[in-house]
């Protein structure tokens, strides 16, 4: 063998160099891995300030001031969330550097979701962008001039509303300085957990304005905690600026009643014990004597389902035998549907599929979040807001709602105002600004105390109504809004939606 083919084919030095080289390039890739992923991990699991973190949701109040991060924002909806985050830390932040007085108000609700849970079904952010227009346009004056100044505050009970004491207690604590909190807005649903959060706001003394809170007695009156088995006595302080079911209802039946075409109808009801609006739309299809008159004519009886989402396993042979209990011989004209629309689509899908003629559902506000529809057949329901009857020539506030909508279009989607909870949100906020000016007056200078807005969201009436974008709003001593504008509309099967009637509460 010669010398040459003795020489290795790389020298040693070299060899060696190369070999640390690349263990080096191994070790720093690691090293970048680990800190990207402790990076990512970090941001996944981060809430901010003293929010804290249960069962993979950030649960607490926030004053955006974490907009580049979205706290709230889960699975995938960060995007969707960053905008709204922005403009209210925004205009918090011009709050807080305008040198002038100001208080805090909180906007309360499930604002979160996990895939297995989540109560609003895409609402939140429309309710949120109308909880800022109503913050905007009440610190430019609107809602009796602008002094103090409303802060607003986001408060995430999650997802499926079970750390609600958690976000109460914070907000209790927020009476004083340096927060002012005088007032809650929102509420989002109508549930045992609502009618809880409720009852201890309550007894702080800080009062509410429920934007879409639907069962009957969900007011002062407190005739929501028997329901929920929470005893007697008022709730001193909630009050709402949306009607009830009850008066949703009036509404339609007075509408059906002019329909010959639909003459029987058969019940359907979501029996969770802890949703008040499907119990207040079961109470109502069978108290009211004209309701009541079409499912006595087809003598059939009530059909049952519970679930908590639509995917629940299970949930499909539920419909399956309802759909086809209702779909035999004496099939109805109408299904009477106490319940969330979140099951409407898979139920509807059953009945489309053994019914011999189209069916028409009729139900409550909550069908306006209805996006899509499986016909054939049709949905009447009553809606809490409507922006194509708000903008017409029936509606006898159009100036108050043409102010709103031209506000909310420079920051957000128009398409958002649809399901009408963006617009129950900004009168909600509204409210709660207009009692706080009328508490303080134009030069006070002490701090308004939440006990003494609480009184006066009771004087919000007459003259001092306020102008809500969804028609003028009168509080009655029980909290009630009086003499409210209420649409029913139809969805047909290709998913236009027609107004059939407009009423007053």
């Amino acid at each position: 063998m010669s010398t040459d083919e003795k020489k290795p084919i790389f020298p040693p030095a070299r060899r060696h160099r190369r070999a640390w080289l690349i263990a080096g390039a191994v070790a720093l890739a690691v090293i970048v891995a680990v800190v990207v992923i402790a990076v990512v991990l970090r941001d996944e699991g981060r809430c901010s300030g003293d929010v804290a973190r249960v069962h993979d949701e950030c649960i607490g109040v926030s004053d955006g001031r974490d907009h580049e991060h979205p706290w709230f924002a889960t699975h995938g909806q960060e995007k969707a969330w960053k905008p709204i985050l922005n403009a209210i830390w925004a205009e918090n932040e011009r709050v807080r550097r305008s040198g002038k007085q100001y208080v805090t108000v909180a906007y309360l609700g499930p604002l979160s979701f996990t895939p297995d849970r989540d109560l609003t079904t895409g609402r939140t952010i429309p309710e949120l962008e109308g909880a800022y227009v109503g913050q905007l346009r009440a610190n430019r004056g609107e809602g009796g001039g602008d002094h103090p100044q409303i802060r607003l505050v986001l408060a995430n009970e999650g997802s499926d509303q079970s750390q609600w004491k958690r976000v109460v207690d914070r907000l209790k604590d927020m009476t004083g300085a340096p927060d002012h909190l005088v007032a809650v807005a929102g509420l989002a649903l109508s549930t045992q957990a609502t009618v809880q959060a409720t009852l201890a706001l309550s007894k702080a003394g800080i009062p509410m304005v429920g934007d879409v809170v639907t069962a009957d007695g969900f007011d002062s009156t407190g005739a929501v905690r028997a329901a929920v088995g929470l005893g007697g006595g008022r709730i001193p302080g909630l009050t709402r600026v949306n009607p009830q079911v009850g008066d949703e209802l009036a509404a339609v039946g007075q509408v059906l009643a002019k329909r010959h075409d639909l003459r029987t109808a058969t019940l359907v009801t979501d029996q969770r014990a802890t949703d008040l609006y499907a119990k207040s739309l079961r109470d109502d299809f069978t108290k009211d004597p004209l309701l009541a008159s079409y499912l006595q004519r087809q003598h059939a009886l009530e059909e049952t389902f519970t679930a908590d989402r639509p995917d629940e396993p299970g949930l499909p042979n539920q419909f399956s035998v309802i759909a086809s209990n209702i779909c035999g011989s004496n099939q109805p004209d109408m299904v009477f549907y106490a319940g969330r629309q979140k099951f409407i689509k898979a139920l509807f899908g059953y009945l489309a599929e053994r019914c011999r003629r189209p069916i028409t559902l009729v139900t409550g506000s909550d069908a306006s979040a209805m996006t899509t529809y499986p016909g054939p057949g049709s949905i009447v329901y009553a809606a809490l807001a409507d922006p194509d009857v708000l903008a017409g020539d029936r509606n006898p506030s159009r100036a108050a709602y043409l102010g709103f909508l031209a506000e909310f279009r420079r920051h957000f989607d128009v398409a958002d105002l649809r399901s009408g909870w963006a617009i129950m949100a900004h009168d909600a906020m509204l409210t709660a600004a207009q009692a706080i000016r009328r508490t303080t007056g134009p030069a006070a200078k002490d701090d308004p105390v939440p006990e003494n807005v609480r009184n006066m969201l009771y004087a919000m009436h007459a003259a001092n109504r306020v102008l809500g974008a969804s028609g003028d709003i009168d509080l009655g001593p029980d909290g009630d809004p009086a003499h409210r504008l209420i649409p029913v509309l139809q969805i047909a099967p290709d998913g236009r939606r027609t107004v059939l009637d407009v009423h007053r509460s």
